[in-house]
């Protein structure tokens, strides 16, 4: 048996779970009102577990994915991140631009006042890389929950 004390919020999250149940037509008014009048009560895990113990369990939540994941694969080639994440055009569009840059740059002698230019071009654009690639991750999660 599980007697650790129950917080507000895991009343009220038993509590949200019953309304919904009973939106779904698994209680009638009456139940609902006797549950949630237990849940508010309920002290332990226990006794909030008797509350929903005849209601199948909540749908799981969606994987997500860490938002750091899309900015370590772009740092290590700009666009990887956003590529993985479903953003392919885009990831690819960074590569190209990024991979451009090098070209460019490396075809100059270190003489050229372009080199100047270019090689904090070339890390502006691999920190925009990064952060594409973490904000290409919250943007796949957000598809991912809806």
């Amino acid at each position: 048996m599980n007697s650790t004390r129950t917080s507000y919020a895991d009343r009220d999250a038993v509590i949200e779970r019953l309304r919904v149940a009973a939106g779904d037509g698994m209680l009638t008014p009456d139940e609902l009102d006797t549950r949630i009048e237990a849940a508010s009560k309920a002290m332990t895990f226990t006794q909030l577990a008797t509350v929903t113990a005849d209601l199948p369990a909540p749908a799981p939540l969606p994987h997500r994915r860490a938002p750091w994941t899309g900015g370590a694969l772009s740092a290590f080639v700009p666009g990887l991140g956003t590529m993985v994440n479903g953003r392919l055009v885009r990831g690819l569009v960074i590569l190209g631009v990024w991979f451009a840059i090098i070209v460019i740059g490396g075809s100059l002698n270190q003489h050229n006042p372009w080199v100047n230019v270019l090689v904090p071009l070339w890390f502006g654009f691999w920190v925009f890389a990064v952060v594409d690639g973490v904000r290409s991750v919250r943007h796949w999660n957000m598809r991912r929950a809806q």
